[in-house]
C-alpha cells in the first residue's frame, strides 16, 4: 500500500471530511467504514490522524463514538492511545459517555487495568452501566452477536454469579428485551438451576414473547420442579393481561428481519459421512450483509455455528469462495435450509446432543422462511428402477469421493478390513500373480460386509442422505445424476425389496471403503519407517533390551495391491 506524504492541513481535511460524510448515517454501511479506514491507512503521518480522531472524540455523540471506537481501535495501539484516553477517563468535566467510550477503546487494544479503578472516575457508574446493559439487550434484539456475546460472558461464570446475573437483570429493563434474551438463553440447555430461575424471569417479563418457550416447558422442562415453574410463569402472564391461549409462535426473529431481506443462500453437497455445511444471508437496505454458516450432520444434528452481524457484499464474496473449497457449492433457497436445520434441530432433541447457543441466536435470521415440503416428495418424481443399476457412475461426480466408510463407522468394518488386509500381505505375491481370483476373494469379502453392516438403521441413514443430494443435484441442474440418486436412495426402502448386496452404489461404496482402508494402513507404514529411521539407533537398543525380533516394514508395503485395486476398480 502506497503511503501519502500529507501536510498536517491536509490529513485535518481528509479526517474531517470522512468525520461529515460518515454522520449523516444512523447506521454507517461497513463498506463504507472499510473504504475510510483504508483511507486513513494510507497516510504516512499516522500520529497526527490518532491526535485528530482523539480531539475529535472528546466532543463525540454515541453514535459518532461508535465509529470514532472502531477508528481508534484500528489504527490506532496501547502504547499510543493509553495516555490521552486515560487523561479523558481521570478529567472531572469529561462527560461518563466519552469516559465509557474510551474504556472500550483501551479494552480492545488490550488494557488489563482493574475495571474498578475505571469505575471509580465515573460521575454515575450505575447510570453508565445500566445504559450499557439497556443498550446491549436493545442490540440483541437485532444483533446475534450482542445475544452471543452476552452468554458467552454468562456461561463463563460460575452457575452462582450467572444466577446473581440473571436476577439483576428482573425489572429493571423492557419486557421485549429481557425476554428476547432469557429466551435465548433458555434454549441454549443451561443447568437445572440456571433453567429454574430463567423460567421464574420469564414470567415477570410480561411478554408475549415468552408464551411459547413457557407452554412447550410445561411438557419438557428438564425436571417435573421446571414444569411445574414453567406453569405458574405462565399464570403470572396471564394475570398481568397476556394471552396465552392464542398466541403466535416464537416471534424473536421478527425485529430483525424487518429490516433486512433475505439474500443468497449455499450449501454443500452432502460428504460420506452425513456431514453438510449451510450459509444463510440477509442484506440490510445500507447494504450490510448479516451471515451465519451453520455445520450440521445427519447423525449429530447442529454440531457447529458462527455468524456476521455486519460486513461488507466484497468481505461476504470471499467468505463465499472459501466456503468449502474440496466439495461442490450449491446455491440453494432459504426454505431449504430451513428444512436441514429443522431437521437437525431434531437429532439434537433425540440424540440430546446440546445446540450450540450461536446457533439459538442466530437461528432469528430465518423467522420469515417458510420451511420447505419434505424434499423426498420431489425425489419419488425423478426415481427409475432402470437406474438403479447405474448406482456406481455417481463416483463419476467428485464429491462421491469422499463416500467411504472407516473403521470408526462400524466395528465389523474394522474387524473385515484388519482381515483383509493381514491376508493380503501373507499372500502378496500370490494375489499379484492371481489378481482375478484376488478380486473374487475381496467381492466376497464385501458381500459379507454389506450384509452385516447395512442392517434397517444404516439403510434408513443412506436413504435420507442420498434424498439429499439427488435434491442438491437437481440444484446444480445435473439431471442423470439425481435421477440415480434419488433412484438408489429409494431402492433402500425396505418395502422396495431390492437386494442391498446387489445394488452398484453400495458395493461400489465397500470397493471404495476397501481402498481408503489399504490406503490409510500405507500411510501408517510410511510414518513408521520415518519414525524409525529418525530414531533407529534408540529403537535397536529397545528391541534388543525387550527381546522385540525386528520387523521389515519396508516389505509390507502394499503399494503394488494398492495399484491393483484403483486400475481395477477405482475407474472414476
Amino acid at each position: 500500500m502506497e503511503l501519502r506524504d500529507l501536510s498536517k492541513m491536509q490529513i485535518r481535511a481528509d479526517v474531517m471530511m470522512i468525520l461529515q460524510q460518515l454522520s449523516v448515517y444512523d447506521e454507517v454501511p461497513k463498506a463504507l467504514q472499510n473504504k475510510c479506514l483504508t483511507n486513513l491507512n494510507t497516510i504516512k503521518n499516522k500520529d497526527y490522524v490518532l491526535e485528530i480522531l482523539v480531539k475529535e472524540f472528546a466532543k463525540a455523540d454515541y453514535n459518532k463514538g461508535q465509529i470514532m471506537v472502531h477508528f481508534l481501535s484500528e489504527l490506532g495501539t496501547l502504547d499510543k492511545l493509553k495516555a490521552p484516553l486515560w487523561s479523558y477517563i481521570k478529567d472531572p468535566k469529561m462527560p461518563d459517555l466519552v469516559k465509557d467510550l474510551s474504556g472500550i477503546i483501551l479494552r480492545n487494544l488490550g488494557d488489563d487495568s482493574d475495571p474498578e479503578k475505571f469505575l471509580s472516575y465515573l460521575d454515575n457508574p450505575k447510570d453508565v452501566i445500566d445504559k450499557e446493559t439497556k443498550k446491549i439487550l436493545e442490540m440483541a434484539v437485532v444483533n446475534p452477536e450482542a445475544q452471543i456475546d452476552f452468554m458467552d460472558f454468562l456461561f463463563s461464570l460460575p452457575e452462582s454469579e450467572q444466577i446473581v446475573l440473571i436476577n439483576s437483570l428482573k425489572g429493571d429493563y423492557p419486557d421485549e428485551y429481557l425476554a428476547n434474551i432469557l429466551i435465548t438463553t433458555l434454549d441454549s440447555q443451561p443447568s437445572d438451576k440456571l433453567e429454574e430461575i430463567l423460567i421464574e424471569a420469564l414470567g415477570e417479563t410480561k411478554s408475549q414473547l415468552s408464551v411459547p418457550v413457557l407452554t412447550r416447558l410445561m411438557e419438557s422442562g428438564k425436571t417435573e420442579y421446571a414444569k411445574k415453574l414453567a406453569r405458574k410463569s405462565l399464570n403470572m402472564l396471564k394475570l398481568a393481561g397476556i394471552n396465552i391461549q392464542n398466541y403466535v409462535e416464537d416471534k424473536r426473529g421478527y425485529p430483525i428481519c424487518q429490516i433486512s431481506k433475505i439474500h443468497e443462500c449455499y450449501t454443500n453437497i452432502v460428504d460420506g459421512a452425513g456431514s453438510q455445511g449451510i450459509i444463510i444471508s440477509r442484506i440490510k437496505d445500507n447494504k450490510d450483509i448479516l451471515m451465519f454458516s451453520v455445520v450440521v450432520s445427519d447423525q449429530d444434528g447442529i454440531v457447529g455455528c458462527f455468524g456476521f452481524n455486519g460486513i461488507s457484499e466484497e468481505d461476504f464474496g470471499r467468505i463465499i469462495l472459501r466456503f468449502n473449497e474440496e466439495s461442490s457449492r450449491v446455491s440453494v433457497s432459504p426454505e431449504y435450509c430451513k428444512y436441514i436445520l429443522a431437521k437437525a434441530e431434531k437429532i439434537n432433541e433425540i440424540t440430546k446432543n446440546s445446540v450450540p447457543y450461536e446457533y439459538m441466536a442466530w437461528k432469528s435470521l430465518l423467522y420469515d422462511i417458510n420451511e420447505l415440503e419434505p424434499i423426498e416428495n420431489e425425489v419419488i418424481k425423478w426415481s427409475n428402477p432402470d437406474c438403479i443399476i447405474q448406482g456406481n457412475t455417481l463416483y463419476k461426480h467428485h464429491d462421491f469421493q469422499h463416500w467411504f466408510l472407516d473403521d470408526t463407522d462400524h466395528p465389523l468394518v474394522k474387524e473385515v478390513l484388519d482381515n483383509i488386509i493381514q491376508n493380503t500381505l501373507e499372500k502378496k505375491q500370490y494375489f499379484i500373480k492371481n489378481i482375478e481370483e484376488y478380486l473374487g476373494m475381496l467381492e466376497g469379502e464385501i458381500t459379507g460386509l454389506i450384509t452385516g453392516v447395512f442392517d434397517e438403521n444404516w439403510r434408513e441413514i443412506y436413504k435420507n442422505r442420498l434424498i439429499n443430494v439427488a435434491y442438491l443435484l437437481d440444484c446444480q441442474g445435473l439431471d442423470n445424476f439425481k435421477k440415480i440418486a434419488g433412484s438408489v436412495a429409494l431402492s433402500l426402502n425396505p418395502e422396495c425389496n431390492y437386494p442391498v448386496e446387489e445394488s452398484p452404489f453400495i458395493r461400489e461404496l465397500f470397493r471404495k471403503t476397501i481402498c481408503e482402508g489399504f490406503l490409510r494402513y500405507q500411510h501408517n507404514i510410511e510414518q513408521q519407517q520415518k519414525s524409525a529411521n529418525l530414531v533407529s539407533s534408540v529403537a535397536k537398543k529397545v528391541r534388543e533390551f525387550n527381546n522385540i525380533p525386528k520387523t521389515d516394514i519396508t516389505k509390507q508395503g502394499l503399494s503394488d495391491i494398492i495399484d491393483i485395486l484403483y486400475d481395477n476398480w477405482q475407474k472414476y
